[in-house]
């Protein structure tokens, strides 16, 4: 099986007013939810000091 079939695509929003000082937009996103990534494709997956993940989709 491919591995990108592993993965689901989300619409979403930022939690923009928890996290004000991130900056997000308040745009509707579209992607994937990183902990999901990182069990099929560790290496696009960052996590920061906080222990919060990212998506690199560069």
């Amino acid at each position: 099986m491919c591995s990108i079939k592993k993965l689901s695509g989300y619409t979403y929003y930022m939690k923009t007013e928890e996290f004000a000082e991130r900056n997000f937009s308040k745009e509707q996103q579209i992607g994937f939810i990183a902990q999901e990534m990182k069990e099929v494709f560790p290496q696009l997956v960052a996590e920061d000091k906080k222990g919060y993940y990212a998506v690199n989709y560069d």
